[in-house]
């Protein structure tokens, strides 16, 4: 009856964690943790938890004994990187994602976090590497070409970075957020009849985005009559009027995706949390990470 209770508590725990109702996850895994209180996928869940109601003190030795008990488990590292991220040790961080990629070389999702680090670190050419490498083990992921953009936008490598945003279009990255890197990259290169015809099609895309019309009205000012660039400047003004413009934020939108314990993938990279399902022979767990934006 306890090992049926068990898993029924990490279920509906999981499910609450990926709905981003973390306290409510939280709440079933310090009950299922009562049955077991050994149980180290359990606390490193119960950790991350912790992590995502930013009670990172109590998060840490919960999430350090997981570690412990199963050092093998890359999730559990995953897990434990969140935390030391999320309090800004991020030379500890890069530390626990090195002996993940050191043990998953093929993971790309370890890869990616160490770009993400890299980053933080204000390593741009070894968060292009890492990213490069998640890029080449995972094509179809939009968003590590997209990290991969911005990292070549830093190291002024902009040929690298076209590419790689053309990669990101196939795989399938919305405009709003392709546009804006398109645009920064031939404004540095004073790239005028390119930047105008990305513009364009962006006003388009997003004609109430006034990002899309100020780059057209850049293009026009150094390709077209006053007249034109007038008009432009006017269009702009309402659009920012009415939605307020973002600014491009190189380390803006770093997207945490799904990490992986060692089993089948349950969730896609995107906005929710994912989490993927413990897989050693043998043994059947139920979360080793679970990571995103709460």
């Amino acid at each position: 009856m306890n090992q049926l209770s068990f898993r029924m508590l990490m279920e509906r725990g999981i499910a609450a964690h990926q709905a981003r109702r973390v306290a409510e996850a939280l709440e079933f895994y310090k009950t299922a943790l009562k049955l077991r209180p050994d149980d180290a996928e359990t606390n490193s869940v119960y950790g991350l938890a912790l992590v995502h109601l930013g009670r990172h003190e109590e998060a840490e030795p919960v999430l350090r004994s997981a570690v412990a008990a199963e050092p093998d488990q890359i999730g559990f590292r995953l897990n434990l990187a969140e935390l030391l991220e999320a309090t800004k040790r991020f030379s500890e961080a890069m530390h626990e994602i090195e002996r993940v990629i050191a043990q998953s070389p093929e993971f790309a999702r370890g890869w990616e976090k160490s770009g993400d680090l890299s980053v933080h670190l204000q390593k741009p050419a070894a968060a292009a590497r890492a990213y490069a490498r998640a890029l080449k083990l995972s094509p179809e992921n939009p968003d590590l070409a997209l990290k991969l953009v911005r990292a070549l936008i830093l190291l002024r490598d902009f040929d690298g970075a076209r590419m790689a945003l053309e990669q990101a279009r196939r795989a399938g990255a919305p405009d709003r957020a392709s546009m804006p890197l398109y645009n920064a990259v031939y404004t540095m290169q004073r790239d005028w009849p390119n930047l105008e015809r990305i513009a364009q099609a962006w006003t388009v895309a997003e004609p109430r985005n006034p990002d899309a019309w100020r780059a057209l009205a850049t293009a026009d000012f150094r390709t077209g009559p006053p007249s034109r660039v007038r008009g432009r400047v006017q269009v702009g003004s309402g659009a920012f009027a009415e939605e307020r413009a973002e600014s491009f934020n190189l380390r803006a939108s770093l997207p945490a995706c799904p990490g992986i314990r060692r089993g089948r993938r349950s969730a896609g990279c995107g906005g929710s949390i994912g989490f993927h399902a413990a897989g050693n022979a043998g043994r059947q767990g139920n979360a080793a990470h679970l990571a995103g934006t709460v």
